[in-house]
């Protein structure tokens, strides 16, 4: 006798808690930020014009631009192997890292640049204007600018203000054998991933007249997962130009997780960083996770009191946050607000976390204070564990991560930090994690700053959720 058939078929739970360590166990074998980039950057070159988020290969190690200008005359280019923007000609170069690759990955794709339209039969475009179907966005929307291209928008950072940028991406599948992406004129231009992969360590590059990158595939024509990861700051989604033998379409999201990001420059980049587009905080820690859905929500200058020159505070984007329906929330360290008594940062934060809750059962996390030198840190990050403590979460999923007084270690050691636990006097990492202006991170501090805060995810927040 045949087994019954029962219709339709009752698709299997997961909870959030054991998706969520799936994917963080999974993003721990794989991830972008631990794979090669298909391609290797450019070898630096003498009296060359350099772009910010150019990247670049002099003396065994990768480069990007920070200031834009013209390299040396002579020389061999930088060598520096800290975090600090250093001078070359006119130019400035941040070091990434000695270079994990000499040649390009096996497989990689062929990538060129014209101010040319491609011709048939690699010429079709698909505008996300009217097949905004086709594509999905991660941590924001498109907003129609023209009959053609969106601008991938976050929210609003106060009344009647746009937050445009902060590495809103951009995915897609297609099996087309040839690729081309638009970048207008003087747009800030994105990072493209192959199959999880970096394309280039680098973004395409800024053009001052319209330009179409060409990717052209090797080898048996397959399915291919595409994301575009924008700048921190506005940039312009023209859609693909695929063959007209192809096919596209968005990518699933069964996988996926929403987890919304309210921090201050910490978390939306600043003038020190990051360079790389979609390297912010953030959208790190979601890669470290396997979040693909970050929204950030950041702005600079702000906190729990601070508005940074009129802009929404913390608390007044929680309802921003609760319109998203996260399945996790994360709020940054209160920086800006080292000035202020305990009792009000304490009272701020509080009714923030509370504002939260009574929206959403959502876990919500709570960072510490950045350990910069500032002797009212101490104050400030204890005035956070108690607005923690004193919000009294029902759910009992409410977190906090200490920064200032972090676990094992500091963050940042060295004279920089002001922390207590310093375990040797002999260690001092603030050149690579600093940026120029003593505060900011830098682009390997960013790195820092975002794995130290998903691992601390991953070891105290993930075991307690359902």
């Amino acid at each position: 006798m045949a087994d019954p058939i029962i219709l339709p078929p009752t698709r299997l739970a997961e909870t959030l808690g054991a998706k969520m360590r799936r994917l963080a166990r999974a993003a721990e074998i794989s991830n972008p930020l631990i794979r090669n980039p298909w391609l290797v950057p450019p070898a630096w070159a003498q009296s060359t014009v350099q772009l910010v988020s150019d990247t670049c290969v002099a003396n065994g190690n990768w480069y990007v631009c920070a200031t834009p200008g013209t390299t040396a005359a002579s020389g061999t280019g930088p060598s520096h192997v800290n975090g600090q923007a250093v001078q070359d000609g006119t130019a400035y170069w941040t070091y990434l890292g000695a270079a994990p690759i000499t040649v390009n990955e096996p497989g990689a794709p062929t990538l060129t640049a014209s101010t040319v339209a491609p011709t048939s039969p690699n010429n079709v475009q698909i505008f996300p204007v009217g097949h905004a179907a086709l594509f999905r966005y991660y941590g924001g929307q498109g907003e129609v600018v023209s009959a053609n291209y969106h601008y991938p928008y976050v929210g609003d950072n106060k009344a009647g203000s746009r937050q445009y940028g902060n590495s809103v991406r951009v995915g897609f599948e297609t099996d087309s054998p040839v690729l081309t992406f638009m970048v207008p004129a003087g747009s800030p231009a994105p990072r493209i991933l192959i199959d999880g992969r970096y394309l280039t360590i680098g973004a395409l590059r800024r053009a001052s007249t319209l330009t179409y990158y060409t990717l052209a595939f090797p080898g048996l024509r397959t399915w291919r997962s595409v994301e575009v990861e924008g700048a921190k700051d506005l940039w312009a989604w023209y859609g693909v130009l695929i063959s007209t033998s192809a096919h596209i379409r968005p990518p699933s999201n069964e996988h996926d997780i929403t987890a919304y990001f309210i921090w201050d420059s910490l978390g939306a980049g600043s003038s020190y960083g990051p360079w790389l587009s979609g390297n912010n905080i953030p959208q790190r820690i979601g890669r470290r996770l396997g979040w693909t859905n970050v929204y950030n929500m950041s702005r600079g200058g702000t906190g729990p009191i601070n508005t940074g020159g009129g802009y929404y505070t913390f608390g007044e984007r929680v309802p921003q946050l609760l319109a998203a329906n996260p399945d996790i929330a994360c709020f940054g360290p209160p920086t800006n607000d080292t000035g202020q008594s305990a009792a009000s940062v304490t009272a701020a934060t509080k009714a923030y976390l509370q504002a939260v809750r009574a929206g959403s059962k959502c876990p919500i996390v709570q960072m510490g204070v950045w350990p910069r030198n500032d002797a009212n840190v101490a104050t400030t990050e204890a005035a956070v564990l108690a607005a923690v403590q004193q919000a009294s979460d029902p759910l009992g999923l409410t977190f906090f991560i200490p920064l200032y007084d972090a676990p094992m270690m500091p963050i940042v050691t060295g004279a920089y930090n002001v922390a207590k636990n310093l375990v040797n006097a002999a260690l001092d990492n603030s050149s690579y994690m600093i940026g120029g202006d003593g505060t900011h991170p830098a682009e390997l501090g960013i790195d820092g700053l975002a794995t130290y805060t998903a691992r601390e995810i991953k070891r105290t927040v993930l075991p307690y959720i359902r």
